[in-house]
């Protein structure tokens, strides 16, 4: 409530005493947190380079206006059809593939002009709402069992198809924190998201398998000290100049991992391990 508040009048919340600088900068922390932790997933499964995050925000962006800016259920239910189309068109009509994302945005939108779960949307009906709350969390437990049981029952391509959408749901929904509940459209959100992949590939040794309880973390860490130094620039403005301000920083950090040779290049990381959830001698997955 304050943070949809502050997207509405922030004046007049700072005016009531709330310090709304600070709200934004832990929803701008907590969206670069998720952001990073995709990137990190992300990285074992496609090579690291300097412009991996610029087609994930493109679709992320679709994403979220599919789903309905500020619907989280609406982000993850987009993500899941634009991860299926996508991978699909690329197997079924390879000709077509780069634009059946944007035919299923377009023929969504033109049924449903404000995505498929409006934010704030009720049902009719106070009993029924009561239902529908109380059905999220278990519908929440349920697909989350689902998919942590999934890798031990599907092939292969289809483990990777749903760990793909799952990366682009992540990402989205880091996105749609910003874009969603405070009204804060960030170009620069890939940045983070290389980020956090970067740090796995500069972790990981060549010949053997980083470990995912520290790897985590510190990807983590690095993405919040990058945060942390953006985010005392970036809230301090809102609108298009927040716009400009996040694609500049995000400019920032693609040329420090193009144009250096800490970001290896233009060929970025190659990654020959997926890195273990080792504890000692007992590995848990």
């Amino acid at each position: 409530m304050m943070i949809r508040a502050g997207a509405s009048n922030r004046e007049m919340v700072s005016a009531l005493g709330l310090n709304i600088n600070l709200v934004y900068r832990l929803v701008f922390a907590l969206g670069v947190a998720l952001a990073a932790f995709a990137g990190m997933i992300a990285a074992p499964v496609s090579s690291v380079y300097p412009g991996m995050g610029t087609q994930v925000l493109i679709i992320c962006f679709v994403v979220v206006v599919i789903g309905g800016i500020g619907s989280i259920w609406g982000a993850l239910f987009a993500a899941l059809l634009i991860g299926l189309a996508d991978t699909f068109g690329k197997v079924l009509i390879p000709e077509a593939a780069g634009v059946t994302v944007y035919l299923l945005m377009a023929a969504i939108l033109l049924w449903r002009p404000e995505g498929l779960l409006q934010a704030g949307r009720r049902m009719k009906g106070s009993t029924a709402g009561g239902a529908v709350r109380k059905w999220k969390p278990t519908a929440l437990v349920a697909a989350f069992l689902l998919l942590a049981m999934f890798p031990l029952v599907g092939s292969g391509f289809y483990v990777e198809l749903v760990a793909k959408v799952m990366i682009l749901a992540i990402f989205a929904l880091s996105l749609d924190l910003l874009v969603g509940y405070t009204g804060l459209v960030s170009f620069g959100h890939a940045a983070f998201f290389g980020i956090g992949a970067y740090a796995l590939g500069l972790m990981t040794p060549k010949y053997e398998a980083a470990n995912l309880w520290l790897t985590l973390p510190a990807a983590m860490l690095a993405a919040a000290i990058a945060a942390f130094v953006v985010g005392l620039f970036v809230v301090r403005v809102k609108g298009i100049y927040f716009i400009m301000v996040t694609l500049a920083f995000a400019q920032m950090f693609y040329f420090v991992f193009h144009d250096t040779k800490f970001g290896r290049g233009s060929d970025g990381i190659s990654m020959n391990f997926k890195p273990v959830a080792a504890i000692g001698t007992f590995t848990p997955f």
